[in-house]
């Protein structure tokens, strides 16, 4: 799993919930859960949870 230091800006490249982050939404790593998947804080406020593999570098 590639993990991305927090406070890195992503893109988030598999949209689980389109409607919430579609497919190249911009959001900032913000820290890991418990297992590992990385936390992120989109551009227009809400923290998800998302998959390893999900995210790229912005």
């Amino acid at each position: 799993m590639k993990k991305h230091p927090v406070g890195t800006r992503v893109r988030i490249t598999i949209a689980l919930d389109p409607q919430q982050y579609p497919v190249g939404t911009e959001a900032t790593v913000t820290g890991y859960s418990w297992t590992g998947f990385p936390q992120v804080t989109l551009d227009d406020g809400p923290t998800v949870t998302l998959i390893p593999g999900q995210l790229l570098p912005a």
